[in-house]
This record gives structure tokens, sequence and C-alpha cells, in this order.
């Protein structure tokens, strides 16, 4: 009957909006449902009710008129008992379809943040992904030095870029918070998702935290090798300057006039191959410091000077093999310059001497010539002897002739030892053969 309708209905309308729905195709079946049972259902059931009332009054009014007793209906079935059960009935039903709307609503927005929640969640996982990809495929250990200050201020900026992909994490996390919160049917989904996103984004810090010490520790290494090539340069350029200058100096000509000369240059020579053991120190020191560079630095070359070890090295070897050259080119000068001096002592003992002699023979002539105590004939006589005399001494005045040529070969321009000249002594010899010949 009516009652038992009832009493089935209104624990069905009880769970519509007591039992939470797990779908929105869920709700919708609900409301559908429960608009058909107000639509469909529930108006035959109401003029059920009515056509009750109406015939129990009708009943009750018959028999009142024939005197007859009142009906009286079951205990629980009055038409009381009907009312009050409507009544529960109208109750129940009031807000289900209200509370049904709201659920919708609330499904329909969980699914909303379902979807932004997966949307976020896809586009920072490829943001790690893409980010780990890029880490891993960094060639830091063949940055230079400059390349790597330029990739530590691109890491620097990158914290800007984390910062933002955070808050991207946060709101994830928040969302995932709100839909479990809400008895989100996916909820163990969304809650495994998030903690996953945690997992990347701790692999992700993991990551970087190892990106940037590798770039810390390559700019470190970089930064010593660039000081150790410029240390490098400031002492491979100067000894370079020293060996050119010095191969210059052993392979330039020269030219000397005396011993004195040729003995400045042996001491200058003499005291450049003092210095030789500080500049080869020099030399190995600059090896040395090759060697240290070319254990940490595997690629690049020097920027502060063109110069490498080997081509020093070579240098370095030619000048060791023109020393003893240069030894040989001053002794051999040495040599030449004493063969000259005597030459020049040998020519002075000659030419003083003659020049003395000479000067004896003129003296001679002039006390022959103004002698009151001689005759005529003694006097000639005496000049006579002179004549011959003096071209008895031609032999050593042709030995000078033939010193003097000697000196114009040897290139000799000056005699310490002597102060006369060839010249002089030809006119001392003209003059002298010339006085005897005239008296």
């Amino acid at each position: 009957g009516l009652l038992e309708w009832i009493e089935h209905m209104i624990p069905w309308i009880d769970q519509m909006r007591e039992q939470r729905a797990s779908s929105i195709s869920e709700v919708k079946a609900r409301l559908e449902e429960f608009r058909t049972y107000r639509l469909t259902v529930k108006p035959p059931k109401t003029e059920e009710k009515g056509k009750l009332i109406t015939d129990y009054n009708t009943l009750q009014t018959k028999l009142r008129l024939s005197n007859r007793p009142a009906f009286l209906p079951s205990e629980g079935k009055l038409i009381n008992d009907i009312e009050k059960a409507w009544d529960n009935l109208e109750t129940t039903e009031r807000g289900v379809e209200q509370h049904l709307m709201s659920e919708l609503i609330r499904l329909q927005r969980l699914e909303h943040l379902f979807a932004r929640f997966s949307q976020k969640c896809d586009s920072l996982a490829a943001w790690i992904t893409e980010t780990k990809a890029f880490f891993k495929k960094d060639n830091i250990a063949e940055a230079d030095l400059n390349e790597l200050l330029g990739k530590i201020k691109s890491d620097d900026a990158f914290d800007t870029d984390m910062g933002i992909h955070s808050e991207r994490l946060e709101q994830i996390a928040n969302l995932a918070h709100d839909m479990v919160q809400q008895g989100f049917s996916k909820a163990a989904e969304v809650a495994a998702r998030s903690q996953a996103m945690n997992g990347l984004w701790e692999n992700l810090l993991v990551a970087r935290t190892k990106h940037r010490e590798d770039l810390e520790q390559a700019r470190e290494t970089q930064e010593k090798i660039d000081t150790m090539r410029l240390e490098f340069a400031k002492k491979a350029n100067p000894f370079n300057n020293w060996l050119e200058g010095a191969r210059e100096d052993l392979l330039d000509s020269f030219v000397c006039h005396s011993i004195e000369e040729v003995n400045s240059l042996v001491t200058a020579h003499e005291e450049f191959k003092a210095c030789l053991p500080e500049f080869h120190q020099i030399f190995l020191d600059i090896q040395q410091l090759q060697q240290e560079i070319d254990v940490i630095a595997t690629f690049g070359s020097n920027p502060y000077t063109n110069l490498e070890v080997d081509s020093l090295g070579t240098k370095w070897n030619e000048l060791l093999q023109l020393i003893p050259q240069r030894d040989q080119i001053l002794q051999d000068a040495l040599v030449k310059e004493k063969k000259k001096d005597e030459l020049r002592k040998t020519f002075a003992n000659h030419a003083n001497w003659f020049a003395n002699w000479t000067t004896e023979e003129q003296r001679k002539i002039s006390e022959s010539t103004m002698g009151p105590d001689l005759s005529l004939n003694e006097q000639l006589a005496y000049l006579a002897e002179l004549l011959e005399e003096v071209e008895g001494y031609k032999p050593q005045y042709e030995e000078l002739e033939n010193l003097n040529k000697l000196i114009q070969n040897e290139v000799i321009f000056n005699n310490p030892y002597c102060k006369h000249t060839m010249e002089s002594l030809n006119v001392s010899w003209e003059e002298l053969h010339n006085s005897v010949a005239r008296q």
C-alpha cells in the first residue's frame, strides 16, 4: 500500500543524499532517477493519497448519516499516520535535488582540478626531464675558462627558473591536498603522482647540485691552468727574447784592431757562459711548468703566447752548439791579433833603429862638410866611405818596406810601439841618400 511505498522510498531518498558519488556520471544518474521519481513515480502516489483521504472522509460521512459507528483503520494506518508518513517523505525529499546539484558541481570542480593537476604534472615532468638531459649532455670537461664563466652565469640565472618551477611543485601539492581532502575518487592516483613529482624534483636537485659542483670544479681547474699558462708566458717570452739576443750575439761578426779589443770580447763571452747555468735552470723551470700544465690540461692552447717548450728546446740546443764555435772564432781572432802585435813590434824595432841610424848619418855628413881640420881630399874620401856605408844599409831599408807591406796586408792602422811611419822613413832615407850623393 501507500505506507509501504513511503517506507520504501524514504531510505532510497536518504541514500541519494547521504551516499557520496564517485563520479559525475553517477551523480547525473542519481539526479535523473530523482527527477524521474518526482515527475513520474510520485504524482500517481500523490493522487492515490488524495483519493484515499477523500474515500475515507466520504465513508465516514455515510456511516455517520446512517447512524453507524465510524470506521476505525488498524493501528498505524490511520489518516494521521498516512499524513505523518507523507510529511516525512516530503521532508526527506527536501534538499535532495539541491544536494545532488552541489555534488555535481563539486565533482566537476574536482575533475577540473584533476585536469589542472595532470597538466601541471606533465609540464613540470617534461621540464625536469629536459633539464636533467641538459645537465647530462653539458660538455663541461671540454669548456675553456671563458665558456665556464658563461655557463656559471647561466647556472646562476637558472636559480630563477628553479624558483618558478618550485612554485609549480607547490601548486601541484596544494591541488593534490585539495582533491584528497574532498574525497576525490582518484585520490590515491593523485597522491601517488604528487609523491612521484616530489621524487623527480629531488632527483633534479641532486643533478643540479652535481652540475654546479662540476662547473665550480672545472672553473677552479681552468683558472689554475690559466694561471699556469700565464706564468709560462711570463717566463717563456723573456727567455725566448734572451735566446734570440744571445744567438744574435754569438753569430755577430766583429772587427778588432788590438788584442785589448779581442780580450774585451772574450771577457764578455766568458761572462755570458757564466750565466748559462742560471738560464738553463730557467729553461728547466719552464719545462717543469709545461709538464704540470699537460697533466691537468687535456685541451686548448696557451692564449698568452705562441711559444712552445719544444721550440725553446730547439733554440737552446742551437745556442749550445754556437758557443764552442764562438770560442774558436774568438781564439782565432786573439791568435791573429797577437801575430799582428808581433808584426807591430818587429816593425817598430826596425823602424826605431833605422830612424836613429838615419839621424846619426845625417849628423856625420854635416860634420864632414863643416870640419876645419880636414882637407878637401880627406872630406871626399870620408863622404865616399859614408856613401858606401849608406848603400850597405839598403837591405835594412828594403826589409822595412817588406814589413810595411805585411802590415798593410793585415790592415794594421796603428802601431803604439812606434811613432815612425813608412812614409816618414822613406823621406829620411831619400834625404840621407841625396845628401851623401850631393857631397
